[in-house]
């Protein structure tokens, strides 16, 4: 699996995996003490090839395996304090990126490992990227919430993390300046907050933020904390529509739905299925959840004949023109509907960037 990867950077990753401080140390600093029985036994698990005028070189301390893998990354996913910290004097890179682009800090909220919460305060002090974010978009706070590390997403959040992947206060500057104080672009219907793109910075927000996989995993602490600090509890994930409070009820967790709710989550929301979180509780079988959001939910579930037909609406939050051509062409009073935010459809479909829709529907607008 390692082919091509030297012994000794093999043997360094082991130890650094298994918490070996001795074994590393005598690889990455020539002359330290003569080598253990443990050194022996790693070594004759890695190779013989691995002689003993080999084990006095110098291993490059940011080698790497055939994934990209570091000897920090290792020390840190199974959260070895004392292998960290004499990585880091040895110069090791605290933000270096395997294949899959996970950082050390990632690999410790994305592992199983022991003392989280020093290890993690190690890495930050040593400069880790707080905001980093892996190839597949999941942010550091991200992983933290996942696995329900709520000391940790703490420190993060203390230490400057943001809450829902992008900076609140960085945005609402940008819309005053552009003379738009309604900041329009997060949570208005447009689409939600992930989509709202500056045209200098050219961010590209994340589509899953800390508050929906702590919900989505009933960690009630975590989502408490995240509320706390101020994280959108109407976020609403671009390509499925779906809320915190949605995926709460994947877990069936009543205690973190009455968080969402109490804090504003609006138990009306439809995904672009136009199901509400109530309906997704019916259809998964989660009966205390259901039973919670049925009584404040007034949006009821639509007959297989409604589900037939979305309104205009739900067809321009999935982007498809075609299928707004045909709404419009059989109702085309809905092109002067408004939804819950009091947004018309030609204002949504001009924000989005839908051109042919916003030409389709001037068309369409009685003269």
């Amino acid at each position: 699996m390692n082919f091509g990867v030297p012994a000794n950077s093999l043997l360094l990753f082991r130890a650094c995996d298994e918490g070996d401080y001795e074994t590393a140390r005598g690889i990455l600093e020539p002359g330290a003490p003569k080598e253990s029985g443990r050194q022996s036994r790693l070594r004759s698990e890695v190779g013989s090839e691995c002689n003993t005028v080999d084990m006095l070189s110098l291993v490059p301390v940011d080698s790497t395996d055939e994934e990209g893998n570091t000897a920090l990354q290792f020390a840190s996913a199974s959260g070895h304090e004392n292998l960290v910290r004499f990585l880091l004097r040895k110069g090791a890179s605290v933000d270096s990126r395997n294949n899959y682009g996970w950082t050390p800090l990632i690999r410790l909220l994305g592992g199983a490992a022991f003392g989280h919460l020093t290890v993690a305060h190690i890495l930050l002090e040593n400069g880790a990227e707080i905001n980093g974010r892996n190839r597949l978009g999941a942010s550091v706070l991200t992983m933290a919430a996942r696995g329900g590390h709520t000391h940790v997403v703490k420190l993060l959040l203390e230490s400057g993390a943001y809450a829902d992947d992008y900076d609140h206060l960085a945005i609402a500057a940008e819309a005053v300046s552009n003379g738009n104080n309604n900041n329009s672009c997060s949570g208005n219907g447009f689409g939600g907050s992930e989509s709202c793109l500056g045209d200098g910075g050219g961010r590209e927000f994340m589509d899953i933020i800390a508050l929906m996989v702590a919900s989505q995993h009933g960690h009630e602490a975590t989502v408490r904390l995240l509320l706390e600090w101020g994280s959108d509890v109407n976020f609403s994930q671009k390509t499925t529509g779906w809320g915190p409070l949605m995926v709460a009820t994947l877990s069936g967790k009543v205690a973190v739905a009455q968080q969402l709710v109490e804090r504003g989550a609006d138990p009306d929301r439809i995904n672009v299925l136009s199901k509400t979180a109530f309906e997704l509780a019916m259809q998964l079988k989660q009966r205390d959840i259901k039973a919670y959001l049925d009584s404040i939910t007034t949006v009821r579930p639509q007959t297989d004949d409604e589900r037939r037909r979305p309104d205009v609406f739900s067809a321009l939050k999935l982007g498809n023109s075609q299928l707004v051509k045909e709404i419009l062409e059989e109702d085309p009073t809905q092109v002067n509907s408004s939804n819950q935010e009091g947004a018309s459809p030609l204002m949504i479909a001009a924000v989005s960037g839908q051109l042919e829709v916003v030409q389709l529907m001037v068309d369409k607008r009685p003269t």
